[in-house]
C-alpha cells in the first residue's frame, strides 16, 4: 500500500512539470500566430 502514494507523488511532480512546458510552448505558439496575424493585418492595411 506505501508505495501506490509515492507513485502519485512521482506522478504528480511529472504532471506538473508537463502543464509548465505545455504553458511555455502555448505562450510561443501564441505569441507567433499573434505576430502572423498583425503581419497580415499590416500586408493587409498596405494593400487597401
Amino acid at each position: 500500500m506505501p508505495k501506490g502514494p509515492k507513485r502519485e507523488k512521482r506522478k504528480t511532480r511529472i504532471s506538473i512539470q508537463q502543464i509548465r512546458t505545455a504553458n511555455t510552448i502555448t505562450q510561443v505558439v501564441c505569441n507567433s500566430a499573434v505576430q502572423q496575424t498583425l503581419n497580415m493585418r499590416e500586408l493587409e492595411t498596405h494593400v487597401a
